[in-house]
């Protein structure tokens, strides 16, 4: 009847053992917002697991969240209209 969630840093579980646990269904469930490798890479077992939420590492909603996201459009905007670098380009050989 356990559900394992995880919203801290990746490296502190264990993703062999929670695989084998799900599929073994020592744990009825599961969900993560972070991992070992971020990107998650397309061979990793997780994405097969049943019974297991993956979440793109945004689970850090705070009282700012929104304020700061927009500011974040905004100065990205105004760098793009003048030719500047972006402040969070996004780098697709990486994955994100």
């Amino acid at each position: 009847s356990a559900v394992f969630i995880s919203l801290g840093r990746g490296d502190v579980v264990d993703e062999a053992a929670l695989v084998a646990a799900l599929s073994r269904g020592r744990i009825c469930g599961a969900a993560l917002d972070v991992f070992e490798q971020e990107p998650l890479p397309a061979e990793s077992p997780l994405w097969r697991c049943e019974r297991l939420l993956l979440t793109a590492h945004n689970a850090d909603l705070t009282s700012d969240y929104f304020e700061a996201g927009w500011a974040t459009f905004v100065a990205n905007a105004e760098a793009a209209a003048a030719g500047r670098p972006l402040l969070t380009p996004v780098d697709k050989s990486a994955g994100y």
